[in-house]
């Protein structure tokens, strides 16, 4: 996380995603409380994706309450650091 100010929302999304919503549903409630990404911008499919992906995959994870990038992530062991370096490569 970049910016301590999208931890709320990176938690919002984190806890509608490990309760079943679907990438619409959490596009909805993002856009219903006026949060946007660190761009600016609306919030986006692909990157809504990509962050539930890494919540599945176990890069993202909870805490002690807090969320966190898991240890595997962080050393480069995880399915989802391998899939991000490929993805950085090429």
């Amino acid at each position: 996380m970049r910016d301590p100010k999208e931890y709320p929302t990176l938690l919002l999304i984190h806890n509608l995603w490990t309760r079943g919503s679907d990438i619409m549903s959490i596009f909805s409630a993002l856009s219903d409380r006026g949060l946007k990404s660190r761009t600016g911008k609306e919030w986006s499919y692909g990157v809504i994706k990509s962050i539930g992906q890494r919540i599945e995959s176990g890069a993202i994870v909870l805490q002690s309450g807090k969320l966190a990038l898991s240890e595997s992530f962080l050393k480069g062991t995880s399915s989802a650091s391998k899939v991000l370096t490929k993805k950085r490569k090429g």
